[in-house]
């Protein structure tokens, strides 16, 4: 049984992965499997660029 007070945070891990899904769209990502480590995000970002994808510009 879940306490009471975990609702909030079941949410939470995957609206972040969304959100780094939604940030690397460009590098044609679809999907990250969790965790999402530095490791994983970099290699993901450097897979794109080598496939054609345009660096990400500074905002």
């Amino acid at each position: 049984a879940k306490g009471v007070g975990e609702v909030g945070a079941i949410g939470s891990p995957p609206a972040v992965i969304n959100a780094v899904v939604d940030a690397l769209r460009d590098y044609g990502v679809t999907h990250v499997d969790m965790p999402a480590t530095a490791q994983k995000i970099w290699s993901i970002i450097n897979a794109g660029i080598n496939a054609g994808a345009p660096p990400m510009a500074a905002e």
